[in-house]
């Protein structure tokens, strides 16, 4: 009974406690466990008030189903990041949206639809494939995730992907390594030319970045058409990753496709952080 808290006023006191210390950088919630849309609504409106009051990052996993039916929860996010005038009010703040699979059911309008209604509120979608596809399975045994791929290149939208967990419930399965999650991507998107590689490896790591608040291409401002994912400019952070080399040659990473392709299970790499090594 001390535990009982039908209204979550406890949990909304120890949230608004938490975004009040200045050591907590993001604030996040999980409107699709919600009962009904009502309070999955709800649940994003006192949020966002709260990560705007306290000027924090906002991390949302929503719409994870695979569901015709369900109205997709996406719009009134942004119809209430709107409202609350989130980009005149926050200091370079992100919104993050996980999981998000009931939007693999829009067709190409609705696409363009969400990319015109976003505009230029920071949203970052993250796909979580490897917790996506082991936990949806509809009736028709069909499966789904966020096809990150198309919707950077196709729609223009912030994308990139994330592992979730391992180990549980979500996630028995697989590495905590980004980049096996980039090298399975070649697999779950089709993706087998360069170029998708490229994106494949950016997803992992410059995209990965700019959508938790620690800038990359999306945040200076440059268009997709003047740029090339990894490509490396004068003034570019120092950070790094290295490859070996193998023994056999063929084996050797010279490129950041074949750094996706080949993947190297965490043997022989070393990182640099701001030019200084970490590993």
């Amino acid at each position: 009974a001390e535990f009982h808290d039908p209204e979550a006023e406890k949990i909304r006191a120890l949230m608004r406690e938490a975004a009040a210390n200045p050591e907590v950088e993001v604030l996040g919630s999980t409107p699709y466990v919600e009962a009904d849309a009502r309070t999955a609504k709800r649940n994003v409106e006192w949020m966002v008030d709260l990560s705007v009051e306290f000027d924090k990052h906002l991390d949302f996993h929503l719409d994870y189903n695979l569901d015709a039916s369900q109205e997709p929860l996406i719009h009134h996010v942004v119809t209430t990041l709107r409202a609350a005038h989130w980009t005149e009010k926050m200091t370079d703040k992100t919104i993050v949206i996980g999981h998000a699979t009931r939007l693999t059911l829009f067709s190409a309008q609705e696409w363009t639809d969400l990319k015109n209604a976003i505009g230029d509120l920071p949203i970052h979608f993250v796909g979580l494939p490897t917790s996506d596809l082991y936990m949806l399975r509809t009736a028709k045994r069909k499966r789904g995730t966020l096809d990150v791929i198309s919707m950077i290149r196709e729609h223009g939208l912030n994308a990139c992907l994330g592992v979730n967990n391992v180990g549980n419930a979500f996630t028995p399965q697989g590495s905590c390594d980004p980049l096996s999650l980039a090298s399975q991507g070649v697999g779950i998107y089709s993706a087998g030319t360069v170029e998708d590689a490229e994106v494949l490896y950016a997803c992992v790591s410059t995209r990965a970045k700019a959508a938790i608040g620690f800038g990359g291409e999306a945040e200076r401002g440059r268009k997709e058409a003047e740029m090339r994912e990894g490509e490396i400019r004068v003034g570019d952070a120092a950070d790094v990753l290295l490859f070996g080399s193998e023994k056999q040659d063929w084996r050797t990473r010279k490129s950041v496709a074949e750094a996706v392709y080949l993947y190297d299970c965490c043997r022989g790499r070393r990182g640099f952080l701001g030019g200084k090594a970490t590993s």
